[in-house]
């Protein structure tokens, strides 16, 4: 059992359920994606805590009824993006002041696009989260991990490094979320002490 939301509906959920909705002084200035992402977070939280197996299920019916044409767009290619590999993987490495030896490396996010060239996370991630595609892209990434520790693994120079990857709030509330990570993670022959998971700045925040 559990919880079947309507984040959209004209049942006032949240204070921009509707587009005519009065605005409170709380939530005026968040984004409307934020906001609902937030009230479903808070939903699924506080509900496993009664018990555990509650599930809560968010429907984005007409939520392109809030998104921009230029946002639908953007949406659109980011799918393609996905279904055609260019989210790609790049590391930031970390070197020992006193070695001077690369320790480990931050798994970052760059998208590859066939259509705009290279494009860096602030362009994509909040669509990715309006959109509701923010848990396969962090999945995407935490596989990419994966594949290159597994490489690593017999490399005289790249061994030892370990990778950690970020994972928002959003995907870190998933009720499957350990069942996805360990499916990935058993495609691939890799030193488990070498990967590591942080959580995302913005999700931080919001504790």
């Amino acid at each position: 059992g559990g919880f079947f939301s309507f984040t959209c509906s004209e049942y006032l959920t949240h204070c921009k359920s509707r587009k005519d909705a009065t605005e409170c002084e709380r939530c005026k200035d968040v984004p409307i994606y934020k906001l609902v992402s937030d009230v479903i977070t808070a939903i699924s939280e506080e509900s496993r805590k009664v018990n555990p197996d509650i599930n809560t299920i968010a429907w984005a019916w007409a939520w392109d009824a809030y998104m921009t044409d230029e946002e639908k767009q953007l949406a659109q290619r980011i799918l393609r993006g996905f279904e055609n590999s260019e989210f790609k993987m790049y590391l930031q490495f970390i070197v020992d002041n006193k070695t001077k030896k690369i320790v480990s490396a931050e798994a970052l996010s760059r998208w590859q696009s066939s259509e705009m060239g290279l494009t860096f996370p602030g362009k994509y991630i909040k669509n990715m989260e309006a959109a509701g595609l923010i848990s396969r892209h962090d999945f995407c990434m935490f596989e990419n991990a994966c594949a290159q520790l597994q490489e690593w693994k017999n490399s005289e120079l790249f061994h030892d490094i370990s990778i950690s990857c970020n994972f928002t709030r959003i995907t870190l509330s998933e009720s499957d979320f350990i069942e996805k990570l360990q499916s990935i993670a058993e495609k691939y022959d890799f030193d488990r002490s070498k990967l590591s998971i942080e959580i995302t700045e913005d999700a931080i925040e919001k504790e």
